[in-house]
């Protein structure tokens, strides 16, 4: 009733690692503007946009506005009628709407 002695195990010891001679820093470049920069394909940049260089003359130019006339205030009878015909206005939209909603749901 004697446990086996585990079997021995090989095992490696790593040589110290040896140093690298270090290579030398790259030189460092002239600055250069991001905007413009060609990458390493020495492609020619990109041409950069001009801010309303195609716009249209009339449109170029500020809006010079005619000068308004002051508005009459509107008389008690106008107001109910403007009132009148946007109500008008709103129930035959829905009234139209009502009876389509109804036509696409019974078929």
């Amino acid at each position: 009733a004697l446990d086996p002695a585990p079997a021995p195990v090989a095992t490696l010891v790593a040589d110290p690692p040896t140093p690298r001679p270090m290579a030398p820093a790259p030189a460092p470049q002239a600055a250069q503007d991001p905007r413009y920069d060609t990458g390493t394909d020495e492609r020619p940049a990109l041409p950069r946009r001009s801010r309303q260089t195609n716009l249209a003359p009339e449109l170029s130019e500020p809006v010079v506005e005619a000068p308004r006339e002051p508005e009459r205030p509107r008389s008690a009878e106008q107001a109910r009628d403007l009132m009148s015909a946007i109500e008008n206005g709103t129930r035959q939209g829905r009234r139209h709407q009502t009876t389509s909603n109804q036509d696409e749901q019974e078929g």
